[in-house]
């Protein structure tokens, strides 16, 4: 009776140690394959963070190239309109001098014809006293 159950117990706690010993192995082998899927996916996430930084360093970067260009542009444009109106305003005072000097040129011609008194008179007249 009393070996029987002895022997018993001793090839129960044997089979308990194993078991125990079976499932710490596993959940040591398990804990080992977790910390190395984990550590995969952690590498993979920084190097994926990585990635949007250097993609969004590169679209920063055409950005301000962009702006730059645009500008610059901006300058160009306004020196143009600068000098369009610089050059307008020449033009435009050439022209009043010119017909100022004909206008003097006219007025001297005239004066100087030997009819610019009747002339005068002429044009200086109502209309209804023209005799044609």
């Amino acid at each position: 009776g009393a070996g029987r159950i002895w022997r018993s117990w001793l090839q129960c706690s044997g089979a308990m140690r194993t078991t125990v010993q079976e499932l710490k192995t596993g959940l040591a082998s398990s804990e080992k394959t977790s910390t190395a899927q984990l550590r995969e996916l952690q590498e993979e996430e920084e190097e994926k963070r990585e990635d949007l930084k250097r993609g969004h360093s590169k679209m920063l970067e055409n950005l301000r190239g962009d702006l730059l260009a645009k500008q610059n542009q901006v300058v160009r444009l306004q020196e143009l309109e600068s000098q369009s109106r610089y050059s307008l305003s020449n033009k435009e005072n050439d022209q009043k001098m010119q017909i100022v000097n004909l206008s003097k040129k006219l007025t001297n011609r005239l004066t100087d014809h030997p009819l610019s008194f009747e002339c005068r008179l002429f044009l200086a007249a109502p209309r209804s006293q023209h005799q044609v």
